[in-house]
């Protein structure tokens, strides 16, 4: 829920569903699918999953048939021509971007080549299930299970393929919980009648507007100060260290902590990370696998020799801060309960060189 580009992508996909709503209820829209697809993948990745979306609902109306509470339709001719020719138009959209068929390859290279990047990162790990997100996921699985054993209303084919691919992919992947909650709340929604039906006789508008009044307000006075959010910042991030390198004017290669890279370059410019979050860029020259044998301390400091790092900036208690404390190369020159920061040794420094 951070301010990223896949919620950009996650935007496309609300577009998708509804545009594929509307034809399966009047059999029009599919015209929008192919620019749609020219946006996403100039906004992000996960078209990818627009494209199984597609292909599972074009796919789940090839049968006809009724299994228990599950019923497929098959497609008309005519619905089945005018989706095929929408997902060949969309795969074509594709290729409108300024990097051709290597964006379009780009997904399965972080498969293929990635995967690193995907067992360090923390939003590529399963759900777990003590976390708050893991117990969102439970009471989502708990709800499709009391639809199922309570709703009579039948279930479409299409319906069950994509709530089976985002549930997979959702509890495979944390990151893909927000796409799980995208394809699932509209199916769940008709099935779990949890309030009675509107009667507009018993509606109270001064209450309603009251309630909302309140809501509002509380959003105003609870909402955080510059200076709270500040703190937050501080406790996260190397504040203080940042300041004390910039007062020192200490210049030269930083080996940094993974999640500091763009919090450092957007408030020091001037100083030289090691690493970002954009976790992509650093894997196909090796840094980032460098990166993460340097903090398993597998010949971390002839990693920081190779790169020939002046100074290192890590949180306390991280195995390399106790490998560097240790060695006589280097020095611990700053400290608070956020960061610690080494610098070369003069005497290493000249050997370096």
């Amino acid at each position: 829920m951070a301010p990223r580009m896949l919620l950009f992508g996650w935007l496309c996909m609300v577009g998708l569903l509804l545009v594929l709503d509307r034809f399966q209820r009047t059999g029009k829209g599919l015209w929008l699918l192919p620019p749609l697809f020219a946006l996403w993948i100039n906004l992000h990745g996960s078209w990818v999953f627009g494209v199984i979306v597609l292909a599972l609902t074009i796919a789940s109306g090839l049968l006809e048939g009724e299994w228990g509470l599950v019923v497929a339709l098959r497609w008309t001719p005519g619905e089945l021509k005018k989706l095929l020719l929408a997902l060949a138009a969309s795969l074509a959209a594709l290729f409108v971007n300024p990097f051709g068929y290597k964006l379009v390859l780009y997904p399965y290279t972080l498969l293929l080549r990635q995967q690193g990047v995907m067992q360090y990162l923390e939003e590529w790990q399963p759900v777990d299930f003590s976390a708050v997100n893991g117990k969102l996921a439970l009471v989502l699985i708990f709800a499709l299970l009391v639809a199922a054993l309570f709703s009579r209303r039948q279930w479409r084919l299409d319906e069950v393929l994509l709530m089976a691919f985002a549930l997979w992919e959702a509890l495979s992947h944390v990151r893909f919980l927000f796409f799980a909650g995208l394809v699932l709340a509209p199916i769940l929604a008709p099935r779990l009648k949890l309030f009675p039906p509107y009667e507009r006789e018993l509606d109270k508008p001064w209450l309603n507007a009251a309630i909302m009044a309140a809501i509002v307000g509380s959003l105003i006075f609870f909402f955080p100060s510059v200076a709270q959010l500040q703190q937050k910042v501080d406790e996260q991030y190397p504040t203080a260290a940042l300041d004390f390198m910039q007062r020192q004017q200490l210049n030269g290669r930083i080996f940094n902590q993974y999640a500091w890279g763009g919090y450092m370059e957007w408030n020091a410019p001037e100083l030289k990370p090691f690493i970002d979050g954009r976790a992509d860029i650093f894997v196909y020259n090796g840094v980032f696998e460098d990166f993460l044998r340097a903090t398993a301390l597998k010949h971390s400091l002839e990693i920081l020799d190779k790169y020939k790092i002046d100074y290192v900036l890590l949180p306390p208690k991280e195995p390399l801060e106790y490998l560097l404390d240790h060695s006589s190369t280097w020095r611990l020159t700053y400290s608070d309960k956020v960061a610690v920061l080494f610098e070369r040794t003069p005497a290493a420094a000249g050997v370096g060189q």
